[in-house]
């Protein structure tokens, strides 16, 4: 038993356990075509001709399409990643101003963990 807030089911019959969880995987891209051409060059009844460049330019937006919906989904009370570490900053600065030591394993802790 994997307690009441595990997603996992037991089947007894097959003697297996069995876990189903939603993946998403998107792609963006943004593709911008640029075409400068001359004027025709005729050769009448033999040839008509139109030399042109093309530059063609492709991005690949998915990692902005991320952030703007990581930022959106926040909430105002929520405090984000960047204020928690000022916040762990500034109470290290404090506790080593008065003179006590260095006391926040944090990073440390979350690379275990």
């Amino acid at each position: 038993d994997r307690g009441a807030v595990s997603t996992a089911k037991l089947d007894t019959k097959l003697h297996r356990e069995t876990t189903t969880f939603k993946h998403s995987y998107y792609q963006a891209s943004l593709s911008l075509l640029f075409r400068i051409g001359l004027s025709f060059v005729k050769i009448p009844g033999l040839l008509q001709v139109q030399p042109y460049m093309q530059l063609m330019i492709a991005f690949d937006i998915r990692q902005l399409i991320t952030a703007v919906k990581a930022r959106l989904g926040m909430k105002s009370t929520a405090r984000s990643k960047l204020e928690e570490h000022q916040e762990r900053i500034n109470s290290c600065k404090a506790c080593v101003a008065t003179g006590q030591a260095f006391c926040d394993r944090s990073r440390v802790a979350k690379a275990m963990f």
